[in-house]
């Protein structure tokens, strides 16, 4: 899922990595956005792989289950980042990966810190923080629960 994806720029190189086994789901606010990056996703020949979903301000409204979330540049405009990573857990199968990056100018290090704490307190545990230019980004993991027999 790419959420928040806008004119699909990340959407479309998902889809060129899945191929024609995977599914990309490209949410937004927007109906605008979701039908601009379709036309895009024509002309790059993945339309049939992606699929649009106008979501909420507060809800994104879908309920399959995804290996994959991304969230570039976005989470600070979500009114609740903490309901926002709930949803995205709830939506996440139990390996699944949320890559979450926030814009340096608009994000300080105190609230970035606070959306990981979020996230930690949800459920996911950090994997990886990789520097990406401009950007404050970490990659989480569901943390996976032990059953008693292991």
């Amino acid at each position: 899922m790419d959420i928040g994806c806008g004119l699909g720029c990340f959407s479309i190189g998902l889809a060129k990595m899945v191929g024609e086994k995977g599914r990309v789901r490209s949410v937004d606010l927007q109906k605008g956005m979701l039908d601009r990056l379709m036309k895009r996703a024509e002309k790059a020949n993945v339309a049939d792989i992606i699929e649009t979903h106008q979501c909420f301000v507060d809800k994104i409204g879908i309920e399959e289950k995804l290996d994959f979330a991304l969230a570039f540049w976005m989470i600070h405009e979500t009114p609740d980042a903490l309901d926002f990573l709930k949803q995205i857990h709830s939506l996440l199968k139990p390996d699944g990966i949320l890559f979450l990056s926030e814009p340096r100018m608009h994000t300080s290090k105190e609230c970035f810190d606070k959306v990981i704490a979020d996230a930690q307190k949800t459920g996911f545990q950090i994997i990886k923080r990789p520097g990406i230019i401009m950007s404050k980004t970490v990659v989480l993991s569901k943390k996976k629960i032990r059953s008693c027999d292991e």
